[in-house]
């Protein structure tokens, strides 16, 4: 059937959220294949973890990467990025961009990789000598989308950072690096949504002064959020299926391998346990309901009034959400909850850790009896798939 197939997939790693998504057009044969790599939460990396974590990149798929996000600025995913670089040719890489002196300090914690110093000390020549054709360093948010999302091309759209600050930056690495505001892309009739949060120069130089005190190097804070779903999505246009299965470290999930033994999208539905959600079909509805919120690390008790305002416009298209920070109290604000309204299914998904808030939890499933609560874990990963068929093709 000639449709708009996709997978979102959170893969079953060792404390953190790796999320690759994959969309397939078969009406004009294009496909895009994104990783999205945040919230790790491990008091210790070490090499067993790593290899646990490099170890699934084994099971992606064997295509080029045109979208790859680094969530968060720590040295498990910077090590995690090398990693893939080696094994994949990536097009597109949006990260946060640290300052020189921040990513310094992270030299001092632990031996690493010839590469990830390079990347550390000029991560933008590392990043281009590594074949990356677009490079999208991020610092603060662009402005808001005010035209039909459904309207706008394929294409990228990101705003140059302001100019005091592409001229501090310049100061500071010794040559111009082309930062931007967060911004958004649309490809393949998906659409990739950014906002950029904890990257605030001013609070930076505060930290390094502390540090050069004798203060603890406190953890880079800086995350970026992205959400990715379909355009052109509404039931009116469209007939669409969506699932949810999960699958375990034994059933492994390995879409796009050839493999007889693999996890795909029939298999898991004829042979196990799944959710099928169907409102989305109802005609009387204007969009449908098929993206996934990637909060990373965001602390929702600093920057909840930033994010509901750049993310409001796109909460009735949400279906699956990350939970920051494996649900800690911490970095926890209730009023997200209050974002999404209705009878639709929606997944809190959450890599729980000795941090985890079980009032944090039980305050989400005391919301809606429409949430779904689910850990992804070492053990354990969740698949979100489905089609989209424009109905004056087959109805």
């Amino acid at each position: 059937m000639e449709a708009r197939y996709f997978r979102y997939l959170f893969e079953n790693v060792p404390g953190g959220i790796i999320q690759c998504g994959y969309i397939e057009d078969t009406r004009i044969d294009e496909k895009t294949f994104y990783v999205y790599m945040s919230e790790n939460n491990l008091q210790k990396v070490n090499s067993q973890v790593c290899n646990s974590v490099f170890d699934s990149f084994n099971r992606l798929p064997d295509e080029d990467i045109d979208l790859l996000v680094l969530g968060e600025f720590r040295l498990f995913y910077i090590m995690s990025m090398m990693e893939l670089l080696k094994t994949h040719t990536v097009h597109t890489i949006v990260l946060p961009y640290i300052m020189p002196e921040r990513r310094r300090m992270l030299t001092h914690t632990m031996p690493f990789p010839k590469s990830v110093m390079q990347f550390l000390h000029d991560p933008y020549s590392t990043l281009m000598q590594m074949g990356v054709e677009n490079i999208h360093f991020v610092y603060g948010n662009g402005g808001d989308i005010t035209e039909d999302i459904n309207e706008i091309p394929d294409g990228t759209y990101f705003e140059k950072a302001d100019e005091n600050i592409l001229e501090m930056i310049k100061c500071a690495e010794g040559k111009y690096i082309p930062v931007e505001k967060a911004g958004y892309m649309v490809k393949n009739g998906w659409m990739f949504y950014f906002g950029a949060y904890g990257l605030d120069m001013e609070k930076n130089q505060r930290l390094i002064r502390s540090v050069h005190q004798g203060k603890a190097i406190p953890l880079i804070q800086a995350t970026i959020v992205m959400f990715a779903g379909p355009v052109w999505d509404s039931p009116q246009l469209v007939d669409s299926s969506f699932t949810e299965k999960t699958f375990s470290k034994v059933l492994k999930c390995m879409p796009g391998k050839k493999n007889d033994n693999h996890v795909c999208d029939m298999r898991c539905m004829r042979f196990q346990d799944h959710s099928v959600m169907k409102r989305h079909t109802d005609r009387e509805r204007g969009i449908s309901c098929f993206g996934v919120l990637l909060l990373g690390n965001l602390s929702l008790r600093v920057y909840m009034e930033d994010f509901a305002k750049r993310f409001h416009f796109i909460r009735n298209r949400v279906r699956v959400v990350t939970i920051p920070d494996g649900a800690s109290s911490g970095r926890w604000n209730s009023r997200i909850l209050s974002m999404f309204t209705g009878a639709d299914y929606r997944f809190w998904l959450v890599s729980m850790n000795r941090s985890s808030s079980g009032e944090v939890l039980k305050e989400i499933m005391e919301n809606s009896s429409y949430n779904r609560l689910v850990n992804v874990n070492e053990e354990f990963g969740s698949c979100f798939s489905g089609y989209l068929v424009d109905r004056n093709e087959y109805f």
